[in-house]
C-alpha cells in the first residue's frame, strides 16, 4: 500500500498509512461518542487485549509480554484507564501507534484494524474486509500489468537486436553497424 493514502470503505473515508490504518477514522464513521472515548472502550475490553497479545507475539520479536497481566489486571478495575499510547509505550507494541497532527490519530495494522471493526460495527468490518480485497486485488493487477510492459519491452528490444544481424541492412538503420563506426 502506498503511505498515507484513503481507502473508501462503505461510505466513509479511513486513513491508510503503508499497512497501517487510522482507527480514529472508523471510530467517528461508527460511534455516537468521541472517538477517544471509543478507542479506549476497546482497549479495556479483555478479549482485545488477548488478541493483542497474541498479535504482537507472532509478529514482535521484541513485545514485552509481561505487562499484559498489568493491563488484564487494569481492564477489569473502572477506576483504571488504559490509553493506547501507554500500552504501545509499556509492551513495545508495533501493532499499535498514535500520530499526532494532521491526518493523524491512532493507527493499527490492517489485521489488528480488522478486529477493531468486529468490535465496533460487523457490517463496518465486512465493507473493510471488502475494501481491502479490492486494494489487494488492484495491486495485484498494477503489478501484473507492469510486468507485462517489461515483457512486451523486452520482446521488443530482442526484435531489434535480431533485426540488427540481418545482413544487407543500409548502415544508418543498423544500430550494431553503426555503434564504433568512424566513416
Amino acid at each position: 500500500m502506498n503511505s498515507r493514502t484513503k481507502l473508501t470503505v462503505g461510505n466513509h473515508e479511513v486513513g491508510l498509512d503503508d499497512d497501517y490504518v487510522n482507527l480514529t477514522d472508523i471510530a467517528k464513521s461508527n460511534s455516537d461518542r468521541r472517538p477517544s472515548e471509543t478507542l479506549r472502550a476497546w482497549i479495556r475490553n479483555t478479549g482485545t487485549l488477548r488478541f493483542l497479545e497474541e498479535w504482537e507475539q507472532q509478529n514482535n520479536p521484541d513485545f514485552k509480554g509481561v505487562q499484559m497481566d498489568a493491563f488484564m489486571k487494569e481492564a477489569g478495575d473502572n477506576r483504571r484507564k488504559i490509553s493506547i499510547s501507554r500500552y504501545a509505550e509499556q509492551t513495545n507494541a508495533i501493532g499499535l501507534y498514535n500520530k499526532p497532527g494532521r491526518g493523524g490519530g491512532t493507527y493499527a495494522h490492517v489485521e489488528i484494524a480488522i478486529a477493531f471493526c468486529y468490535w465496533l460495527s460487523p457490517p463496518f468490518a465486512v465493507w473493510m474486509i471488502r475494501a481491502f480485497k479490492n486494494l489487494a486485488q488492484n495491486e495485484i493487477d498494477r503489478k501484473n500489468l507492469e510486468y507485462h510492459i517489461t515483457r512486451i519491452t523486452d520482446g521488443i528490444d530482442e526484435v531489434r537486436n535480431w533485426l540488427d544481424t540481418i545482413p544487407g541492412q543500409r548502415q544508418d538503420r543498423n544500430r550494431i553497424g553503426n555503434q564504433g563506426d568512424e566513416t
